[in-house]
């Protein structure tokens, strides 16, 4: 099939214009035109800061073609083909990691071409992140806790695994002299797979957006050593490793875990913002540490939360029986604890007196289990009094706790219970007290 050029379609425009066939002549011109368009806008796609819709739907391809190629090596043509044809790359779109690991003429790498490299992996790499999170989910609900890291660590090994085998066999062939691997191909590469589908996911584990770049660096880079050696040792062509491919790969790869780990983040913060947030106050603050000592209590003696009933003595009703009696024990430490402070002096002033008095009707209220709650009256008076010293803020976190017992308590454990259940966060152990001001000293419940 002849190939034609902008300037050929222009001299055919000519020949007809001259002839008089104006009706081709113009049809000639507008060929010329869209194809000067297409080779404008295939020059844009290529440059370094241009195509970056091209690479990353460039980047989404190139997996799905790899493991059409696992597919066919394995004898399954069908869905190799499916797959490889699943999506198309983008028409004259040359790939950005390819120059920036061929560089500049100087020998260093094209620097430049970066970016749009690290958007073309990235796609690979957000493919990983999301493997991980569907592999902990399968592994939680095969076999519970266990699973869970054994799930997070498998999908994306094998995820990985798929992608590098099939184009791995293929490479081997080809330095052997074969255009189809054989079984001995295969054998050479499964380690080799092996390794960069398990770093891979080492990879992944990482925490922080500096850690995780530096660890896919050096994953990447490494993966590359282990890909070049298990594809070339023992072959025809013979050992052939790149340290310049190796490096160039590896920054490429901690690029593109910025690229990927930064959007996630991004996205994460903008679903915050739409999503009904719980107001940090006091009051809600006190809610979260009361579900989580709730939550402990039933973990650490084996009650079901969700048995609601009056009458048990494994349920939610002993759990608060339970969270009201060590937070009253707590209550009268703490306020022995404050006896200088708050015990009535005849040299107390009248506002002196009246605050002692309001905050001993506040540990009254708060001791009462059915009837009655801690007024802002009463938790004001304690935070004049002792609201200076930790044993103070602790006490009013405690009020404010059993407030959150006394509510439910009135409300009824058979729905109200599920408020504090949905607010507790199971990792957290230790119980903080906070300020009034705001903010939770030491390991805050993180559970709203």
């Amino acid at each position: 099939m002849s190939v034609y050029t902008i300037e050929d379609f222009k001299v055919a425009a000519r020949k007809a214009y001259k002839g008089g066939d104006i009706a081709t002549a113009r049809k000639l011109i507008a060929r010329s035109q869209a194809l000067e368009q297409k080779q404008t806008q295939n020059t844009d796609i290529n440059s370094p800061m241009g195509g970056f819709k091209e690479a990353f739907s460039y980047g989404i391809d190139a997996p799905l073609d790899n493991i059409g190629k696992t597919a066919k090596v394995l004898g399954f043509e069908k869905t190799g083909d499916a797959l490889t044809n699943l999506t198309d790359a983008p028409q004259g779109y040359e790939s950005a990691s390819g120059k920036f690991i061929e560089g500049d003429d100087d020998g260093s790498y094209a620097w430049r071409y970066l970016p749009k490299a690290a958007v073309e992996q990235g796609a690979q790499f957000a493919g990983q992140q999301l493997a991980r999170v569907g592999g902990a989910a399968l592994g939680t609900a095969v076999a519970g806790a266990p699973g869970t890291v054994t799930g997070a660590l498998a999908a994306p090994v094998i995820m990985s695994a798929i992608q590098h085998f099939g184009p791995a066999a293929m490479e081997r062939a080809k330095n052997q002299g074969r255009q189809k691997p054989n079984l001995d191909d295969m054998r050479y590469v499964a380690g080799s797979t092996a390794g960069v589908a398990f770093l891979d996911s080492i990879g992944l584990r990482a925490g922080g957006l500096f850690k995780k770049a530096i660890s896919e660096m050096g994953t990447e880079g490494l993966q590359s050593v282990i890909d070049q050696t298990g594809t070339s040792i023992n072959t025809k062509e013979g050992l052939n490793v790149s340290p310049r491919q190796a490096v160039g790969e590896g920054i490429i790869g901690g690029a593109s875990s910025v690229v990927v780990n930064t959007a996630i983040s991004g996205a994460n913060k903008a679903k915050n913002i739409v999503s009904p947030q719980i107001k940090d106050t006091e009051e809600n603050r006190a809610a979260v540490t009361f579900a989580n000592r709730l939550q402990k209590i039933a973990n650490e003696n084996n009650h079901n939360l969700n048995d609601v009933d009056v009458k048990s003595t494994n349920g939610a009703r002993e759990v608060v029986t339970k969270a009201h009696t060590q937070m009253s024990e707590e209550l009268r430490v703490i306020f022995n604890d404050l006896k200088p402070l708050v015990k009535v002096e005849d040299t107390d002033t009248l506002v002196n007196l009246e605050d002692k008095i309001l905050a001993e009707a506040g540990r009254l209220e708060g001791k009462n289990l059915a009837k009655s709650q801690a007024g802002k009256q009463e938790l004001d008076a304690l935070e004049r009094l002792v609201g200076h010293t930790q044993e103070g803020q602790r006490a009013r976190n405690l009020l404010l706790e059993m407030n959150e017992l006394t509510a439910l308590h009135k409300k009824g454990y058979k729905g109200g219970l599920s408020k504090y259940t949905d607010l507790a966060n199971p990792f957290n152990n230790i119980t903080p007290y906070f300020s009034s001001q705001g903010g939770i000293t030491g390991l805050a419940t993180t559970g709203a």
